[in-house]
């Protein structure tokens, strides 16, 4: 996978590409950030991924996927071109300022375009269900009616179904759509992303992920976790974390694993006679 600029956007994606130990390059402009990250260990290299010499020198010919994480348009739609042309068969997904902005890249070749006005004008709306005492559950699902409509006013494109809203929108969501994208093409396409809210009564409820060995035993990773009553996702989660009653994981792997996993998060009434 190819990440192109690697500010906070680029940050988490990477992030969360470790977590599930898929290998990407970054692309950056920026020498002073090539350097620090470098030391760190970051698969990092400076170009301007404008340049078609650049894309092919991270690979673009083979890759899956192309992260496009810069704000700025016009350059957002010059690696868009070069990077459909170069290679016809590679997974863009790419980062919109603006709604209005989004039918121009989906017609020069995206295949997911994350916009940032949409996701903050949900994230706003979802703060206001909150307020308002409304269910997590039910403010979730109204948020995502929300974004479909959205969608539908202003792109012909649409969404997948199984990409759901939360409540950190734009960082959260693009991870989401990210290791869905990526998790797709793993495994002979069986592989998928689910949002899990842990009930009452779960057997999963107050152990810690590592307790549970999920990744061990059904091959399923949880890459985020969205805690009861706060607004903040915690992205990347250690084994310690715990996952509490009410909480919410966002999970990849497989679609049988990820369906058998489910019953630990389940209300234990819906399984006892």
């Amino acid at each position: 996978m190819i990440i192109v600029g690697f500010g906070l956007t680029g940050h988490y994606v990477a992030k969360a590409l470790k977590k599930v130990e898929i290998p990407y390059i970054i692309l950056e402009l920026n020498p002073e950030t090539v350097a620090a990250e470098k030391k760190l260990g970051e698969n990092i290299v400076y170009g301007d991924a404008c340049r078609e010499g650049v894309l092919e020198f991270a690979g673009i010919r083979k890759a899956q996927t192309i992260v496009i994480t810069i704000p700025q348009m016009d350059t957002v739609k010059a690696i868009l071109t070069n990077a459909r042309r170069m290679n016809p068969k590679i997974g863009i997904i790419t980062r919109s300022r603006f709604i209005s902005e989004t039918a121009e890249l989906y017609h020069l070749g995206a295949d997911e375009v994350i916009v940032d006005e949409k996701e903050t004008a949900l994230q706003i709306f979802h703060r206001i269900l909150s307020n308002q005492q409304v269910p997590v559950q039910d403010a979730d699902l109204f948020a995502k009616q929300a974004r479909s409509e959205i969608y539908d006013k202003y792109i012909e494109k649409p969404i997948h179904s199984n990409i759901r809203m939360s409540a950190k929108g734009s960082r959260l969501d693009m991870i989401r759509i990210r290791a869905k994208q990526a998790g797709e093409m793993m495994a002979k396409n069986t592989s998928q992303v689910e949002q899990i809210r842990v009930e009452k009564g779960a057997d999963i409820a107050g152990k810690r992920i590592a307790d549970v060995q999920m990744r061990r035993n059904y091959g399923v990773s949880v890459i985020a976790v969205r805690c009861v009553g706060k607004i903040d996702v915690i992205v990347s989660p250690d084994g310690d974390t715990i996952l509490n009653e009410g909480d919410t994981a966002v999970v990849i792997g497989d679609r049988e694993a990820i369906g058998t996993i489910m019953i630990m998060f389940a209300e234990k009434a819906a399984y006892t006679t």
